[in-house]
């Protein structure tokens, strides 16, 4: 049982690393495999229809608001409610704030939860998604800054709107691909007024 568990997971391919250093403000949609070392402040949410897809968080990494993902590992840090369609794994080093909806989980030693765990089945997952979305916990702009940490009162380098990142099958270290595409998404999105960057970098 548990050698069909660990092969089934290792297919799970991880495209798009979010590096160690690197912060980013704004909700995440990404396809395929998603690993963060760093730190999110927003929602993070697979594409729909990707029943695949996994969400992978290091010890170093941080996720501050809501995820929804087929498949989740965490060994750092998540403020907000989960909603995992297929399995999520708690390691060691997790800790969470907020609700678990899980139709399976795997939970170890010393692994923190300050907050619900509710079983749901997996045809409840297929049903509407809910809001992720909420407006005084979320921050309405959109900044990846690589390197050191910067003073709360620095100036995001994006205009004061809310914005999604789409991330399709990417290789981001530090954040400095992913800030480039976005830089040119950014002044492209200004032009024509739309609020949503999707890029594939």
């Amino acid at each position: 049982m548990f050698s069909d568990k660990k092969k089934k997971r290792s297919n799970l391919h991880v495209d798009t690393l979010i590096g160690e250093g690197t912060r980013l403000n704004g909700d995440v949609v990404f396809t395929g495999g998603l690993h963060v070392e760093g730190r999110i402040a927003g929602n993070v949410v697979s594409e729909e229809g990707q029943r695949n897809s996994l969400l992978v968080i290091s010890q170093q990494g941080e996720i501050l608001g809501d995820v929804q993902a087929p498949n989740v590992v965490i060994s750092g840090t998540v403020q907000g409610s989960i909603w995992v369609a297929g399995c999520v794994e708690l390691m060691t080093t997790a800790k969470v704030t907020g609700n678990i909806y899980y139709n399976r989980i795997e939970m170890a030693m010393g692994a923190e939860i300050n907050g619900q765990l509710v079983h749901m089945p997996e045809e409840e997952f297929d049903k509407p998604a809910p809001a992720l979305a909420r407006d005084n916990d979320m921050p309405p702009r959109l900044a990846i800054e690589g390197g050191a940490e910067q003073d709360d009162g620095a100036t995001p380098r994006f205009a004061e709107e809310s914005h999604t990142i789409t991330i399709e099958s990417s290789m981001v270290d530090k954040g400095e691909r992913l800030y480039d595409a976005l830089a040119e998404s950014e002044d492209k999105s200004a032009a024509s007024g739309a609020a949503t960057t999707k890029l594939t970098v």
